[in-house]
């Protein structure tokens, strides 16, 4: 599910303190909603991929990294890419 579809924002108010939230989804949370939820005491990651570059490049968390799901030859696979966002 797309973050576009504010699937994260609906829950915000019912993160606590400590909580890690994982995202994989594409686009990754705006940086009004990471903000949002850092407020909450909230840590945000994003899972952008494997690292690698695309042509042209990806927004924000997926700068030098292939995502997951254009990623076709498992033998091929370099180091996961996980980005603290905010």
């Amino acid at each position: 599910m797309s973050t576009a579809t504010g699937a994260i924002a609906a829950y915000v108010e019912q993160m606590w303190p400590e909580l890690i939230l994982l995202n994989q989804a594409y686009p990754e949370p705006p940086p009004r909603l990471i903000r949002q939820i850092a407020r909450q005491g909230v840590a945000v990651f994003h899972l952008a991929g494997v690292e690698g570059r695309v042509h042209p490049s990806l927004p924000l968390g997926y700068d030098n990294a292939v995502p997951c799901c254009a990623v076709h030859d498992a033998e091929a696979v370099g180091e996961v890419r996980l980005e603290r966002l905010g």
